[in-house]
């Protein structure tokens, strides 16, 4: 069955005047009097050519699926290549692959569509990122891949989805040479789509998405009094001699009689009020949901994202935008996470040698949510001691938290902390880029390209605390825990980091005697960080409802107690690239490429380092022998690479420095007692001649296209050898202990 397609692009031919597709497929355009040809395209399906007669006014086109798209260009380093002519380990994936993926963030779609790209997701936090490696665990340091958003180091989880065009992963050393330095463990190429000619019409997408998100375990836990107390008292009563929970036999009966009762009988109340040992008390005989009374099983997502794309033959455009919402798992004050997407993509012609191009992005996200720090500490302490006989609240409404039956403290106070609405935590995250890049192209064979980046990332975070007040009696005074996670305090910090990106290279691309086929590319890069943090904290504020530092008070003694904390790094790293490709007629193929790279984390006379790599491949589909086989396979090409990649993620940006570390003595202070004294350490030897941790990497695979591409296999071994590694070296023997130095010694392999 024929369905129409919506956004198919039709050009008179030879002409840049256009038009696109509706919903239904249909289209109008003016035809020149003497009739014209035209050309209609669309992603994934052939280009057609349909001649038009002079007064024609009705047209009916039947596009056909592009089964064989052996020549798609994959993006790769610096550049593009053709699909059939790699010879290093690259896998793609496009828009339409991510489409249907009900998830909130880029990195998860990716999960299990790219072999040995490792996405683990550790944390159910809304806004959390998972974890990221290609082909496993490479270094004792931080050793994820290199992401590269147009050009741009960013984060895959600050992307719209819908913004993708493709994905290219790089996974061995010799595709990922020319990025050096950056690219030992991998990289992830990133292009968004851009604006096309449109006879200046704009075109308009919306894409949305309503849902929610349930656990994947079972959150059916122990509801009855009788059994929760019952089985702990059995446990530890066996390893202490004494029961957890001190009930009396006949409390543990009155928690049988209720042990099948799901609501509250009035014949038999959940709290009963006593007089033990001469004094009023609660006894709790409930059957409570501790987990459905503090989190939902249900949480409402939603996703919206608009584009605006259009443009001419000088100018094209794509301007889009995203907002996603998720309610996250607390029952009580929700907490609530936020992000905004914002991105524009501008071309320019200049002339028929030079175009100029923009590409600004913006990120922001917020996550507003109740507990002593985060999410996991609430989760973590409020299932403890919180048994199912115990209710969150008294019957005068004043909170469970300390009770004679126990000798620790119910759900550690983490149900009172979101009841109350006492500690708020705003989280935000400000993600800035821009991107310019001018490309001149002075012969067809040739095109130089200079561009800079600059991305400003800043996360902002608040942290309220509060006391916590409880009753224990039912005649007793309202008590307050007003320590730890009952201070009442206010913290603030702001990290913020600075990044500045140039890069200048050529590109040259030529074919002679219709047989040899040469592309290279040659060029600079080079990069600056500036990361700066401050941090504020007071105690005592003067409101319980107001979050501001003004508000800092006195404590008992008139002690004003305040904390300042702050920090600053940099880095820059510079880099010489090169790589050239040859074929000949598609058949035998060779790659060669290396960099010379340069950091700052390293000392003077172990800064640089070079990095060459190597590949060869041959596509035996080529061959005149296998002609026969050619109506079944379409590609049958067999690729060897090894390369040599440095890292500079090392433990520091200053490894190769003994650092002085400033602490506070715990116990002595000067003037009014707020101020602590400060003492000063010197840190460990390192040796002289710290330098660059490599990865050593052969890969052999091959790639085998059958049946008009409707059968791909890809298959890939490889040994990758991590070595120098930046570990504790041999001791030295001290005045009074041995000391370890810094030194890389130590290996992986996998």
């Amino acid at each position: 069955m024929q369905e129409p397609l919506i956004g198919v692009s039709i050009v008179i031919d030879g002409t840049t005047q256009g038009s696109i597709t509706d919903v239904d497929g249909a289209f109008e355009l003016q035809i020149p009097a003497g009739g014209a040809t035209l050309n209609f395209s669309y992603v994934g399906y052939l280009t057609e050519k349909v001649k038009v007669k002079p007064g024609q006014k009705n047209i009916v086109v039947y596009m056909q699926e592009d089964a064989i798209m052996l020549d798609e260009a994959v993006v790769i380093g610096y550049g593009t290549q053709k699909k059939v002519n790699l010879t290093g380990a690259v896998a793609t994936v496009g828009s339409e692959k991510l489409e249907n993926r009900a998830t909130q963030s880029l990195a998860n779609m990716l999960q299990g569509s790219v072999a040995g790209l490792n996405v683990t997701t550790s944390s159910g936090v809304p806004g959390s990122s998972p974890s990221i490696n290609v082909r496993g665990t490479t270094s004792i340091n931080s050793a994820g891949p290199l992401v590269l958003i147009d050009g741009a180091v960013g984060e895959l989880d600050r992307v719209n989805p819908n913004d993708v065009e493709s994905i290219s992963v790089i996974k061995d050393a010799s595709a990922a040479a020319v990025y050096g330095a950056r690219a030992a463990f991998g990289v992830i190429l990133i292009t968004t789509k851009s604006g096309s000619a449109q006879d200046g019409k704009a075109t308009v997408r919306y894409s949305g998405r309503l849902g929610w998100q349930a656990p994947t375990t079972t959150t059916d836990y122990e509801t009855t009094g009788y059994w929760s107390v019952y089985t702990v008292n059995t446990f530890w009563r066996a390893k202490n001699g004494t029961n957890y929970v001190d009930y009396t036999d006949y409390d543990m009966q009155q928690l049988l009689a209720r042990v099948n009762d799901k609501t509250e009988n009035p014949d038999r109340p959940w709290v009963v009020e006593d007089t033990r040992n001469g004094r009023r008390q609660w006894v709790y005989y409930g059957n409570y949901d501790w987990w459905h009374m503090m989190y939902n099983d249900r949480r409402p997502t939603q996703q919206h994202s608009i584009s605006l794309s259009g443009g001419t033959k000088d100018v094209k455009y794509l301007v889009s935008g995203a907002y996603d919402y998720q309610k996250g798992i607390l029952n009580m004050n929700p907490d609530i996470y936020r992000k905004y997407n914002l991105r524009s993509k501008i071309d320019f012609t200049i002339n028929r040698y030079a175009t100029l191009s923009n590409n600004t992005s913006f990120y922001g996200s917020q996550y507003t949510f109740q507990g002593n720090g985060s999410i996991d500490d609430t989760i973590g302490y409020s299932g403890r001691h919180a048994l199912a006989c115990f209710p969150m609240k008294n019957p005068d409404g004043s909170w469970l938290y300390g009770t004679p039956y126990l000798n620790y403290k119910v759900g550690n106070g983490r149900h009172i902390m979101p009841g109350e609405g006492s500690h708020r935590n705003v989280n935000r995250t400000n993600d800035f880029s821009n991107t310019t890049r001018l490309v001149i192209t002075p012969i067809k064979q040739l095109s130089l390209t200079g561009d800079f980046t600059y991305r400003l990332y800043q996360t902002r975070n608040t942290h309220r605390s509060n006391n916590l007040f409880y009753r224990e009696y039912p005649d007793g005074p309202l008590l307050s825990y007003a320590t730890g996670a009952g201070l009442n305090k206010l913290s603030e910090s702001v990290n913020t980091r600075n990044y500045y990106s140039a890069n200048v290279f050529a590109n040259y691309e030529d074919t002679f005697g219709e047989a040899h086929h040469v592309t290279g590319v040659v060029g600079f890069n080079y990069e600056r960080m500036y990361l700066k943090n401050v941090s504020a904290a007071g105690q005592n504020l003067t409101s319980t409802s107001l979050d501001d530092l003004d508000l800092v008070g006195q404590n008992a003694e008139g002690e004003v107690l305040t904390e300042v904390g702050g920090g600053q790094s940099e880095y820059a790293l510079a880099g010489f690239f090169g790589r050239v490709n040859y074929d000949y007629k598609g058949r035998y193929l060779f790659e060669a490429s290396g960099r010379y790279d340069g950091t700052s984390r390293f000392a003077a006379g172990s800064r640089w380092g070079f990095f060459p790599s190597g590949s060869v491949g041959w596509r035996i589909s080529e061959e005149p022998f296998f002609k026969p086989l050619s109506g079944y396979v379409d590609n049958l090409k067999l690729r060897a690479s090894f390369g040599s990649l440095g890292n500079q993620n090392v433990s520091s940006y200053y490894t190769y420095m003994r650092l002085i570390s400033v602490s506070d003595f715990a116990g002595f202070t000067f003037g009014e007692g707020s101020s602590m004294a400060k003492y000063a350490t010197l840190g460990a030897p390192v040796a002289s001649d710290l330098t660059w941790e490599t990865s050593q990497q052969w890969d052999f695979g091959f790639d085998l296209t059958m049946l008009k591409n409707r059968l791909n296999i890809t298959v890939d071994g490889y040994v990758r050898n991590t070595l120098n590694m930046l570990t504790d070296g041999v001791e030295l023997p001290l005045l009074r202990a041995a000391v370890s130095i810094a030194a890389g010694l130590s290996t992986i392999s996998n």
